[in-house]
């Protein structure tokens, strides 16, 4: 449909501490296609100035925009399984938005970072997301419990019921489904 669009590959390494070592021969291929971050702007006007005319229009421009976004389907496979990892290899906890320290502690309705003093009253939403890719959109109190690093039933309670996730089982049986949208 498209078949005069251009195209480049960019491999943008996020870390601005990381270091690319490579062999002379492979060094202007990675050179081209391996960029950091900072200079992503930069690679990104290159590209742009090699073009003098248009490619394509507005128009078509964004009727791909609809056919992405209409054909875009999230990947809903949990890693472990995927790639074979051990549950007992995971680190559980809430991880401190602030220091990245593992695990912030809930008091008193917020979680408290012990290394950094750091309060956050929704670092757990980042976790359940973690969860849900690690191991699937099911989850039980007690998994939750064990996950985040809590002790008390009635808490994972009210921290599912707050992401207004659905449920199916009685009390004792329940299961919670995470597929929602989070912010």
């Amino acid at each position: 449909m498209f078949s005069n669009i251009p195209i480049h590959s960019l491999v943008v390494i996020s870390n601005s501490n990381t270091l690319i070592r490579t062999s002379p021969r492979d060094n202007k291929m990675l050179s081209n296609m391996v960029v950091n971050a900072n200079y992503l702007p930069t690679k990104l006007q290159k590209i742009h100035n090699k073009y003098k005319k248009e490619i394509i229009s507005e128009k078509e421009i964004k009727k791909i925009i609809r056919q992405l976004k209409k054909g875009h389907q999230e990947l809903d496979q949990p890693i472990l399984k995927k790639f074979n990892i051990r549950k007992g290899d995971i680190l559980n906890g809430v991880i401190c938005p602030s220091c990245s320290f593992l695990s912030m502690e809930r008091l008193y309705g917020t979680w408290l970072c012990p290394k950094c003093q750091h309060k956050d009253k929704n670092a757990h939403l980042k976790a359940i997301k973690d969860y849900k890719l690690l191991y699937g959109s099911e989850i039980t109190n007690q998994h939750m419990r064990d996950f985040l690093c809590i002790n008390s039933s009635a808490l994972a309670t009210r921290l599912l019921k707050s992401l207004d996730v659905s449920s199916t089982g009685s009390t004792r049986d329940r299961i919670y489904n995470l597929d929602i949208k989070y912010k």
